[in-house]
């Protein structure tokens, strides 16, 4: 018999078992549920209904003792109450009693015993009651009380008849139920008896027909596992297990034809080896000859700029010098990863062992970033602790190198958000007395790793987006280099992301103590101990981190999430000296600074404003306000601070650039540096581009908002050029269509035909020339229609996924900031709403009117005086559109551009009604 056959049968019995114990409890519960137990319930009905009955008799016979006692007929009440009661238990005991036996003829009887009481005595009482109270106590009157009691003596008796018959029927009711669940009980346990005996009995013939083979079996994969592969199988029955053991004797001579084969191939392997690793010196070798060839120019381009760095230059030639040196950089930093790695991979490389200030290499670090997380809006910080050592003896060259790279990459894959490198020291191997071990953390907040790639982080020439449609650049050799040095230095790297979270990458090294010496940027200047700051920053960390390193000098500091908070707070306290973030929520650093100056006791207030690298904030200098460059250096910061509070100096003049003529322009280009530096080359011809980072932004912009011209680079991530601009052409109408120009690093003449026929009206190739950009600019037509308002932030990434936010696309009123304004006034706040949006609409409207005026007069200072003031009053209220709208013109009435006064006044007009029916709803 084969095994599942066996195995079949055995669970076929059980099952039959207790198949037949389930059917025994069924019938048992079905015979119970219909026969006995309705059975037990109508006479214990028919016992109750005798009981209430019985009790009734007692009341009328007790009622009709009373009366003839007292000749009282209101104790009659309960004689007739009771009457009534008698009729409804009687009916229910004879239908409860109809079916059992002996019990309806005693039923019979008691009614006749109840009849005879209520017309031989009941009646004859009630007619005498009247005067069976009054007359004298004689024989006959003894003689009928004693009638009414024998009478109702007889009646008592057959009641007790009646009981004792329900409950003698009720008892042997019980009794054949205990007896039928009795021989249930033996009848269920005699199949699982039978059951249990006969699986007993089928499974010692199967653990005669298994055990016996398996351990055959089990012996000889032991046999096979030592690595002797001429064992063979023994087992015969069942079939089952002697295919298992079929299947293993094939397996071992499988086994044995490829032991045959690997060692015939094992000195084929061993001499490829030898000649992978003859070509890889090789290539090693070439790598760092071309390395060096390639530094030679590079270093002159580099050298060259610096040296133009250092000679007076206006702040526009700066930057475009700066954007040169950091471009040669960029490249340098490739030569450079893949030098290492030659120098690495032959052996070569060695480390230098020199005190260096632990201060500075982490902020030069941030220096090298600086200009990318500015142009992302990233905020770019750095914590140094306390207990870390100033001085510290190593590499400082490698450490640097490692660093800028976990920061570079950190900066380069965070679309939004901040990246903190954080400086504390930590235990292990390698602290002593002379020694310390550092640890230093570079956490962001971009896209995260994925677990399933975090095992490429650290392998050479890979990325973890190594797909040709990949936003990110680079060689896929920073982590490797870095690791490898971490670990020349005697340290490590730990990694944790979490995918929408971020990652954190932890450099910890030891290093030898440096000779004592004191930071010079933990000691306080004279004008610092004692005095107020305000610290008011939409980052936490920025906020935390500032904090601590004023109250590290002896400050007071108050810091603020948000700055209409701050404004609401201001007339209450007036600080020594305040610290102003230039991008917040709600409003930005200049708007807050204005808000403060106009309250009570800030005019002489030093306005400290942080700003990103680059940025040029219009009236900074008519607000007083001292500029501090992120990321905020603690020198810096300590310098800047003491001038403040000692004496305050003014910002230069920016030279303006002659506009062209203001156009709607929106530039599409997925690389930073050719953002910057083409958004530069707009700012001087007098333009104030929107810039979006791949096609897909670009169609999403131009289908929210006009644009008169649209840059359009060729080769983007998402969607490209070519594809964005086809799109464009078929959605939108002919009369909103924009001019498009494309940009390409390709200048064939196939390239600039293929853009052309994809609906592009010319082509530049890069790198495009200012005067080529001037002249595409003088050939496009502006419509109607104001410009596009250019968000503040800075341009971005190709990570980005969000087109930058238009004026035109908020809503009208935005109610947290007026419920903000209203918390801080405390309980009184919510009465005052509706005074505060009357007054408002009140000032609304007169300042229309006013810019109005000033529209038809074509007077442009007093058009700017008004929006000026309706932007401030409008943001504190939470009309953010009307805030915008005034923002914009604003600005382009300073930056002396075209503007028509009519136009602008009828649609702040507008949004002053927008923002009006937002309030009332």
């Amino acid at each position: 018999m084969s095994l599942s056959r066996q195995v079949r049968r055995a669970s076929l019995t059980g099952l039959l078992a207790v198949a037949g114990v389930a059917l025994v409890n069924l019938l048992l519960l079905g015979y119970l549920a219909a026969v006995v137990n309705p059975a037990i319930d109508r006479v214990g009905t028919g016992a109750r209904a005798e009981r209430t009955k019985h009790m009734a008799m007692i009341d009328q016979e007790t009622g009709l003792r009373a009366y003839l006692i007292t000749g009282d007929r209101s104790m009659l009440d309960v004689y007739f109450l009771a009457r009534q009661d008698i009729a409804g238990p009687l009916a229910t005991a004879r239908d409860a009693f109809e079916d059992e036996p002996g019990l309806p003829a005693l039923l019979d009887e008691q009614e006749e015993r109840i009849r005879r009481w209520a017309t031989e005595w009941a009646q004859p009482a009630m007619a005498r009651g009247a005067t069976f109270s009054s007359s004298a106590v004689d024989a006959e009157r003894r003689q009928f009380v004693r009638d009414g009691q024998t009478l109702f003596d007889d009646y008592r008796d057959a009641y007790q008849e009646v009981q004792d018959a329900a409950d003698a029927r009720r008892a042997s009711l019980d009794d054949h139920r205990q007896a039928v669940i009795q021989v249930a009980l033996v009848v269920e346990v005699l199949l699982l008896v039978g059951g249990v005996l006969a699986m007993t009995v089928q499974r010692r013939r199967l653990v005669r027909s298994v055990v016996t083979p398996v351990d055959q079996l089990l012996t000889q994969i032991h046999t096979l596992g030592r690595g002797d592969l001429t064992a063979r199988n023994e087992v015969a029955a069942p079939r089952e297990l002697s295919a298992i053991g079929e299947g293993l004797d094939e397996m071992a001579g499988a086994l044995r034809a490829a032991r045959e084969d690997t060692l015939r191939h094992e000195d084929e392997l061993i001499a490829a080896r030898r000649t992978a690793e003859e070509a890889n010196t090789a290539k090693s070798a070439f790598l760092a000859t071309m390395s060096h060839e390639i530094r030679t120019p590079m270093n002159a381009v580099i050298g060259m700029s610096e040296l133009l760095l250092d000679t007076d230059l206006a702040a526009d030639q700066r930057e475009y010098a700066e954007t040169v040196r950091n471009s040669g950089s960029t490249l340098l930093a490739i030569i450079n990863d893949v030098l290492d790695f030659s120098k690495i991979e032959a052996g070569e490389l060695e480390l230098d062992h020199h005190p260096f200030v632990l201060r500075d290499c982490v902020e030069s670090c941030l220096d090298l970033v600086a200009a990318q997380a500015s142009a992302k809006g990233l905020d770019l910080v750095a914590h140094i602790d306390p207990a870390v050592p100033p001085v510290v003896v190593g590499d400082v060259t490698r450490l640097r190198q490692v660093l800028a790279n976990l920061v570079g990459n950190a900066v380069k894959f965070t679309a939004a958000g901040e990246v903190l490198v954080s400086v504390a020291p930590a235990t292990g191997p390698g602290s002593g007395s002379g020694s310390c071990v550092i640890a230093f953390a570079v956490c962001d907040t971009g896209d995260g790793i994925p677990a399933d790639r975090m095992d490429r982080l650290f392998r050479s020439f890979s990325q973890v987006d190594s797909s040709t449609t990949r936003v990110y650049g680079g060689t896929g050799l920073g982590l490797a280099i870095s690791q490898r040095l971490v670990d020349a230095m005697g340290g490590r790297i730990d990694v944790t992301s979490e995918v929408g979270v971020g990652s954190t990458f932890t450099v910890v090294v030891p290093l030898e103590l440096g000779e004592e010496q004191e930071d010079q940027v933990r000691v306080a200047p004279a004008e610092l101990p004692g005095r107020r700051a305000l610290v008011v920053d939409d980052n936490a960390t920025n906020r935390r981190i500032l904090r601590a390193q004023l109250e590290s000098w002896g400050m007071h500091v108050v810091d603020e999430e948000s700055p209409v908070e701050a404004l609401v707070a201001a007339a209450e306290r007036v600080p020594d000296v305040a610290i102003l973030d230039m991008h917040m929520p709600d409003l930005d650093g200049v708007a807050l600074a204005t808000g403060l100056r106009a309250t009570a006791g800030w005019e002489d207030v030093p306005l400290v404003l942080l700003t990103s690298l680059g940025d040029r904030i219009p009236g900074a200098a008519e607000l007083g306000l001292v500029h501090l460059t992120k990321p905020v250096k603690a020198v810096a910061l300590r310098s800047t601070v003491a001038r403040s509070l000692g004496a305050r100096i003014s910002e230069a003049e920016r030279p303006e650039h002659e506009p062209i003529g203001r156009l709607r322009v929106l530039l599409a280009e997925d690389n930073p540096v050719n953002q910057r530096v083409a958004g530069l080359m707009l700012e001087r011809l007098g333009q104030r581009p929107v810039i979006v980072a791949n096609g897909q932004e670009a169609l999403v912009a131009v289908r929210t908002a006009p644009y008169d011209l649209v840059l359009m680079d060729v080769q983007m991530p998402v969607m490209d050029g070519h594809e964005a601009t086809r799109r464009i052409r078929a959605e939108l109408p002919p009369e909103d269509q924009p001019r498009i120009v494309a940009l390409s690093a390709n200048a064939l003449v196939e390239q600039r035909e293929d853009s052309l026929a994809a609906g592009m009206d010319a082509h530049l190739a890069k790198p495009v020339r200012s005067d080529e950009l001037a002249e595409e600019l003088r050939r496009t037509p502006r419509r109607g229609g104001p410009a596009p308002e250019r968000p503040e932030e800075p341009a971005p990434t190709a990570a980005a996924a969000a087109v930058p936010t238009e004026a035109a696309l908020l809503a009208a009123v935005d109610p947290m900031v007026l419920e903000t304004l209203l918390r801080h006034l405390g309980d009184s706040g919510p009465a005052l709403a509706e005074s505060l949006v009357s007054a408002w609409r009140t000032d609304a409207e007169q300042q229309v009117e006013v810019l109005c005026r000033a529209a038809a007069d074509e007077d442009r200072a007093g058009a700017a005086a008004v929006a000026h003031s309706l932007k401030s009053a409008s943001a504190a209220v939470g009309a953010v559109r009307l805030a915008a709208a005034c923002a914009e013109l604003e600005r382009d009435l300073a930056d002396g551009a075209p503007v028509d006064l009519r136009r602008a006044a009828d649609r702040v007009a507008a949004e002053v009604d927008a923002a009006r029916v937002a309030f009332t709803r």
